[in-house]
Order: C-alpha cells, then sequence, then structure tokens
C-alpha cells in the first residue's frame, strides 16, 4: 500500500468541475495549510463540527493532522475556490490490510453544490492507486446530509450501533471496456 518516495513528494494538485459551474482546486495539503484549515473547522457550524468531530472535540489536534498527512497511510485533500479553504476530506488507513476511513467536511454556506460526491471521487481514486480497496466512515446516525452523499456515491451501510452507522464503499476500480 506504501507509495514510492517520489510518488508521496510530488504536490498533488487537481481542478474538478461542480455541477453548478463552479472550479474547486483539490491539492493536498502542507504544514502551511494548517492555520487555513484549523479556521475552516471553526468556522462550521456548531451542528456540522458536531457530526463531523462526533462531538465537540478540539480542531487543532484534526488540523494538524490533516495538513501533515503524509500521502501514504495518510491523506487529506483540501479544495478550495476562490483561495478560501471550503472542503477537507481525508482517509486514513486501517489495521485491516486494503481498507480507509474516510472523513470529510464541506463548509456550510457551500453545501449541495456537489463537494463532497467530488472529493470522495478524487480520493478514492488516489487510494485505489495505493492499494485501497474500500472506505469505511463511521457516521452518526442523525447526521441525514452526510448519509446521502454517502448513499449517492455507493456506500452501504455495514454495521449500526449506539448511534453510529458504519457505511462502505468498494472502490477497486472496474476495468474498462
Amino acid at each position: 500500500m506504501a507509495a514510492s518516495a517520489a510518488e508521496s513528494q510530488k504536490p498533488l494538485v487537481r481542478d474538478v468541475l461542480l455541477r453548478d459551474g463552479w472550479t474547486l482546486r483539490l491539492q493536498a495539503p502542507t504544514r502551511v495549510d494548517y492555520d487555513e484549515i484549523k479556521a475552516f473547522y471553526d468556522g462550521l457550524s456548531p451542528e456540522s463540527r458536531y457530526f463531523r468531530f462526533h462531538g465537540f472535540g478540539r480542531t487543532d489536534t484534526v488540523a494538524r493532522a490533516d495538513a501533515g498527512a503524509s500521502g501514504v497511510d495518510r491523506l487529506a485533500l483540501i479544495g478550495r475556490h476562490d483561495g478560501r479553504v471550503v472542503a477537507v476530506a481525508v482517509y486514513d488507513g486501517l489495521r485491516e490490510p486494503g481498507v480507509a476511513e474516510v472523513a470529510l467536511a464541506v463548509a456550510d454556506d457551500d453545501q449541495h453544490r456537489g463537494i463532497g460526491m467530488r472529493m470522495l471521487e478524487q480520493l478514492a481514486a488516489i487510494a485505489a492507486g495505493r492499494g485501497i480497496h474500500r472506505f469505511d466512515a463511521e457516521v452518526m446516525a442523525s447526521n441525514r446530509p452526510m448519509l446521502g452523499v454517502l448513499e449517492d456515491v455507493g456506500f452501504a451501510v455495514r454495521r449500526e450501533g449506539f448511534g453510529e452507522l458504519t457505511v462502505s464503499l468498494d472502490i477497486t476500480p472496474t476495468p474498462a471496456v
């Protein structure tokens, strides 16, 4: 699953088109992006922060981890529009080989544009190229917007318990015809 040293050092930058014509710049963050990532998380509504962090945890720890994601076992993507971070998506390899946990957040004012779906799509493409074949997400059962995004992408509920759902998606690329 490990990427080569040269591959993990190349800056990752992609522009994607959203359904409303917006262009979103996706990039792997670096440590210099920490302040912007933290500000993004701090700017989420209380409900969005609660859903993303499964409570009211500190954003500095998560922002630091996202800014320092190596791209080997953990990869983060930040989405920017007009230079502003509007979304963060991350996968983190689990103990089960070929499986990673995935999480994402989109700025409250920028939801319903397809940002979450496009970020998951790009993250899955990168992860599949690095030997990951399944994404799992732990989602609060009351987080209907996120469950809707995950269902639209193709995630299926695998396990329920204590107000959380584990949803999974096979991200193995399909062969070209």
